[in-house]
């Protein structure tokens, strides 16, 4: 401590050795407690005075050692002497008398609007798939050559009798699949984050003995005809895939469209109804993707979110609003503080080359 009744100079010193890295240059940085601080030391305190009167009467250097992090073993030396705290207490500082500042009463404020700061998460980027994707093999859960596509078909096409559809004529069939390493996506193995958007162009053909289709265990009465793929395409991806990677497209019990909910055919799908090699509980096909290219922003962040508040756009006609209340309840200091937010969109049609399934979407909420 240095004491003093009014601003001058006084000259004194402080030394510091590093007892363990000798000579060193270091640097030190002096943080001053002012005297009311120094008001809550007990009376009997020491403190040591190193002002310029003690300092040049050649009193002897006091040396003290600490430990400090890093560094290890520090020595301090300084000339004057050491004092007790009641010696000093006649520091204006000390004994002017203490009043109490009354805080004025906080009020209860509440915001009048909210606005939005950002998007969260941040942008996705990475290598999407892009055009036609090769068929490699039909698979399934048992060692057959039929009826392994046709029952994989059937459940993502639909019957191929309908009437509606005339036997050799081609028709497209959308599909949104999740992509996992497992033996079916779930959320447990986060399948969400890899997913194909594919457009199926299959052909409507009869099932008879000329072509195999069936091998005949499949009835006239049950079935007269079934699909075949001509081509499949990747309307869009996720990011995160490789040309060259193949992934497997499946239905029944290792469905790729869903990630709950997964069951085995059933005998209501004519292709595994009898089977002479089992029962086909799964089935699908695996494809190639021959094609990738760096997306910079994949979609989905605000529709996603959008979609968990105010529900399926699909759901309500176009340019219908919804208005949905909100509470979010957050901490700060140890204080929960609670909102209430109004939230209000429209359900709008989706630009033409929005990457994901929906045509229909909501606006930005307001």
């Amino acid at each position: 401590m240095i004491r003093g009744y009014r601003p001058t100079t006084q000259y004194t010193f402080i030394r510091f050795r590093n007892d363990e890295i000798g000579a060193e240059e270091l640097e030190f940085k002096f943080v001053q407690m002012s005297g009311s601080e120094l008001e809550d030391l007990d009376n009997k305190t020491d403190l040591h005075d190193i002002s310029q009167p003690e300092a040049t009467k050649g009193v002897a250097l006091k040396s003290v050692s600490v430990e400090l992090p890093s560094l290890g073993s520090m020595t301090i030396t300084m000339p004057g002497s050491t004092i007790q705290k009641e010696l000093i207490v006649g520091n204006a500082e000390f004994f002017r008398d203490p009043r109490e500042i009354a805080g004025s009463a906080i009020t209860d404020q509440f915001p009048s609007t909210v606005t939005k700061e950002q998007k969260r998460p941040g942008p996705v980027s990475g290598d999407v798939v892009k055009g036609q994707l090769k068929r490699v093999v039909n698979i399934a859960n048992l060692t057959t050559t039929v009826g392994k596509v046709g029952a994989f078909l059937h459940e993502l096409a639909g019957d191929s009798d309908d009437p509606k559809y005339k036997v050799g004529g081609k028709y497209l069939f959308n599909s949104f699949e999740y992509i996992t390493t497992g033996s079916r996506p779930t959320e447990t193995n986060e399948a969400y984050k890899k997913w194909l958007f594919l457009v199926w162009e299959l052909e409507k053909i009869e099932i008879t003995q000329v072509n195999g289709l069936g091998s005949g265990y499949i009835s006239p009465s049950d079935q007269q005809t079934t699909w075949r793929i001509s081509k499949v395409r990747a309307k869009s991806s996720g990011p995160d895939f490789n040309v060259g990677e193949t992934v497997e497209i499946k239905r029944g019990s290792r469905a790729t469209n869903i990630l709950t909910g997964h069951t085995a055919y059933t005998d209501s799908n004519p292709f595994v109804k009898n089977h002479p090699d089992g029962t086909m509980r799964w089935s699908g096909t695996r494809l190639q993707v021959l094609e990738t290219e760096f997306e910079e922003f994949v979609h989905g962040r605000s529709q996603g979110y959008r979609y968990v508040v105010f529900g399926d756009a699909a759901d309500y006609s176009e340019n219908t609003y919804r208005t949905v209340t909100r509470t979010v309840s957050y901490s700060v200091g140890g204080v929960t503080k609670t909102i209430k937010l109004k939230l209000k969109a429209f359900s709008k049609r989706l630009d033409k080359d929005y990457q994901l399934r929906p045509s229909r979407g909501w606006s930005e909420q307001r």
